[in-house]
């Protein structure tokens, strides 16, 4: 009796094994651009994610494959070419899965089949466990030094906290028809897309059933995308990852929303003898703002030159592009400021 159970899961590691010889290495195949590392650079730098957690593929008998860390907000697995980590395996989609890198921890969302109904189609997710894996069709998924969170806790829900936060952030839908009210940030996480477990619907028969998800903390919003890039834009440029700002316009496969903020907080009482320093320090400030902007404008000159050479590459002349943005946005306030005072 014995015996026979011994070569039953001789036979069955042997067939695993023969499944797995059509499984290539796991590869990257996406590189991330300059300005997606920086935002993942600002991302990391609360002490919650000083230490990246590391994720493992294993084979059902618990070989490893392949090892990764988690480098931002999010980390896209499946056989698609264009995810984070690509896996070749049959029994698995294009989009797999997405892990969210959050505060709490490290949280999955297993994107349902894009054959099935996706509005109807269940949505599994959940914070990845630290003392069990994951299945993946045939092969495991792991992550290494993710910290255990209470399972009745979920980042998809409303959440006291982040309503608190201030300012109040919302996304207003810029295509809609009549009067849509904005729809309210209040969750630590916000999935957008078909699927019924979305908190914003998207009803459109060739949007996905989870394209993207909002990630608000006490220390911004940001924006993460789960599908093609190309259906994802932040003013106009595609994005996987970025942080967002007030003013921001997002595009959701023709979708556009805006991020604002409620305007529901007073500003604190300034005594009047105040009124005096303030000023003179509000002067003070904005010509501090002149100066460094003079002295930016001439490194970007600079910059310029550079980029225009014709050994300059494609990152180079992206990076300048970012950079000129965020120097034109900072010239507007600057004059805004300055009409002010």
């Amino acid at each position: 009796m014995h015996a026979d159970a011994g070569r039953l899961r001789r036979r069955r590691i042997l067939l695993l094994n023969r499944k797995l010889s059509a499984v290539s290495p796991a590869t990257f195949n996406t590189e991330p651009t300059a300005a997606e590392l920086c935002h993942d650079r600002a991302y990391r730098a609360a002490p919650e994610f000083a230490t990246a957690p590391e994720i493992t593929i294993e084979t059902e008998a618990g070989r490893v494959l392949h090892r990764a860390r988690l480098t931002g907000p999010i980390f896209r697995l499946g056989t698609a070419a264009d995810n984070d980590l690509q896996l070749e395996a049959s029994d698995l989609q294009p989009r797999h899965l997405a892990l969210l890198w959050l505060t709490q921890g490290v949280y999955y969302v297993m994107l349902p089949s894009e054959s099935r109904s996706q509005a109807d189609a269940d949505l599994k997710s959940g914070w990845c466990p630290a003392d069990r894996a994951l299945k993946l069709g045939s092969l495991r998924l792991r992550v290494h030094g993710s910290r255990d969170v209470p399972s009745g806790e979920t980042p998809l829900s409303s959440s006291a906290a982040i309503t608190a936060l201030a300012p109040q952030l919302e996304i207003r839908f810029l295509n809609s028809s009549g009067a849509q009210p904005p729809w309210k940030i209040t969750r630590p996480v916000t999935l957008i897309g078909r699927n019924a477990a979305c908190r914003i619907r998207l009803d459109q028969s060739q949007m996905p059933s989870v394209l993207a998800a909002l990630i608000r903390d006490a220390r911004g919003l940001w924006l993460v995308n789960f599908d093609d890039a190309e259906r994802v834009t932040v003013n106009g440029r595609t994005v996987r990852s970025v942080q967002l700002d007030l003013g921001d316009v997002v595009e959701f496969n023709g979708f556009r929303g805006q991020i604002e903020a409620r305007a529901e907080w007073t500003a604190p009482d300034v005594p009047a003898e105040a009124n005096q320093d303030l000023e003179s320090l509000l002067q003070q400030f904005a010509d501090q703002q002149q100066r460094l902007l003079a002295a930016q404008q001439e490194t970007l000159n600079r910059l310029s030159s550079l980029a225009a050479h014709p050994t300059a590459g494609a990152e180079v002349r992206q990076v300048l592009a970012e950079i000129q943005t965020q120097f034109d946005v900072a010239k507007v306030e600057m004059g805004r400021r300055k009409r002010e005072v």
